[in-house]
């Protein structure tokens, strides 16, 4: 079995999700069924609603402690910015962030010369 995206018309658009083994099912199933045109079938190889065609490993949340973000104010020669970061470690120290954000990150092309603020939401 396989999911499809159809998509109908009969004076509108109507898209519809089908579970059927192929297109020709589809078509001879709606065929019997509704007077609307097939505009379009699509086979659907990804999707995260449905899980179709994701790697569960691969974005499966990780188990270690985490707080939910952090704004980090930086500042360049020319610019001040905000950067923010999703799930950072939750005990990871301000001065280890500090020291990686200058050695690793830069903002508008512009080396990060100094952390303003740190705040953690």
């Amino acid at each position: 079995m396989a999911l499809f995206y159809v998509s109908l018309f009969q004076g509108r658009t109507d898209n519809l999700y089908l579970e059927m083994d192929n297109k020709n099912d589809v078509i001879s199933f709606l065929e019997t069924i509704s007077t609307a045109k097939v505009v379009s079938i699509k086979k659907v190889v990804y999707s995260k609603k449905y899980l179709i065609g994701t790697t569960s490993g691969a974005l499966a949340p990780s188990f270690k402690a985490h707080d939910k973000h952090l704004k980090v104010m930086v500042k360049t020669q020319n610019y001040t910015g905000l950067l923010d970061f999703r799930f950072p470690l939750k005990n990871i120290s301000y001065e280890l962030l500090k020291t990686n954000i200058k050695k690793y990150l830069t903002f508008n092309d512009e080396k990060i010369e100094d952390i303003i603020n740190i705040l953690k939401a």
